[in-house]
C-alpha cells in the first residue's frame, strides 16, 4: 500500500501530510497521525476508520473476544482525527472533547431510557457534525 502525502501547500492549510487520503489509507494516516490535533481531515478519512472500528468491532464480538487495551489504544488517535474533523467542517472542535468527557460519564451512570436517550443524541449530533462538508478549501 502506497500512502499518499499532501503537497506542501495542502500541508500548509492543513496542517495534516494524510489530508484527502481513502479506503485503507485512512486507516493507517489514523496511526501516523494519531497525535496530531492540530489541522483538518476529510469526511473519506473519518468514515473510512469509522468502518475499519465497527469491522473489528464485529470481528472481535463474533469471537466473543474483549476490546480491552485495543480499546484504549484506539481511543486517542480517534479523539484527533474527530477534533481534525470538527475543524475541516468548521465547528467549534472543543465541542468534540466536551462530547467524549460526557459520554465517558454517562457509560458510568446506571443505565436508564433517559441516559440512554441522551447518549444517542450525543451521538447522533457526533455524526451530523462529521458529515458535514469541508470548510477548508484544498
Amino acid at each position: 500500500m502506497h500512502l499518499e502525502i499532501a503537497a506542501p501547500a495542502t500541508f500548509k492549510r492543513t496542517h495534516n501530510w494524510y489530508y484527502g487520503v481513502r479506503e485503507g489509507e485512512a486507516v493507517v494516516a489514523l496511526w501516523l497521525n494519531g497525535f496530531n490535533f492540530n489541522g483538518c481531515s476529510t469526511r473519506c478519512e473519518y468514515w473510512w476508520v469509522q468502518l475499519a472500528g465497527l469491522c473489528m468491532n464485529l470481528s472481535l464480538s463474533v469471537f466473543d473476544l474483549s476490546l480491552g487495551w485495543l480499546a484504549w489504544l484506539w481511543t486517542l488517535p480517534m479523539l484527533s482525527l474527530t477534533v481534525r474533523r470538527y475543524r475541516d467542517a468548521g465547528v467549534w472542535w472543543p465541542l468534540a472533547l466536551l462530547q467524549r468527557v460526557w459520554l465517558y460519564r454517562l457509560q458510568s451512570e446506571p443505565m436508564t431510557l433517559i441516559i440512554a436517550g441522551v447518549m444517542l443524541l450525543v451521538i447522533v449530533v457526533n455524526w451530523v457534525i462529521c458529515s458535514l462538508p469541508s470548510q477548508v478549501q484544498p
